[in-house]
């Protein structure tokens, strides 16, 4: 992106959205941080001038927010997951130190008896 699209102020005859575009990919910063813009909030409002001058950014930029939004979401299900899992984990842990406790106790008092 910073190789095509970022150096495009250098040419001779700049279009409009050339500046646009080495604003949001002139460097590799600049790029990171765009696109991690679009992929917590994926507006193409401000892309939409230069969008159809450059039809291969547009299929970059869709595929990487619809691929992008698939890996958060997974991201955040397997976080949830991993929690819950942990959570029962801890559940059953206290049920067998809980069941420990109540054998101990009866074999006490199956010693005081007999």
């Amino acid at each position: 992106l910073v190789r095509t699209y970022g150096r495009l102020a250098d040419v001779e005859d700049p279009t409009p959205g050339d500046e646009f575009l080495a604003q949001h990919f002139g460097s590799i910063p600049r790029t990171m941080f765009a696109l991690f813009e679009l992929i917590s909030a994926p507006d193409l409002g401000p892309y939409r001038a230069t969008m159809f001058d450059n039809p291969p950014l547009v299929v970059f930029l869709v595929t990487f927010i619809i691929l992008g939004s698939f890996g958060i979401n997974g991201l955040l299900v397997a976080l949830i997951n991993e929690s819950i899992l942990e959570k029962n984990q801890a559940r059953i842990e206290a049920e067998r130190v809980e069941r420990e406790s109540k054998r101990k106790e009866m074999q006490q008092r199956c010693r005081e008896l007999f």
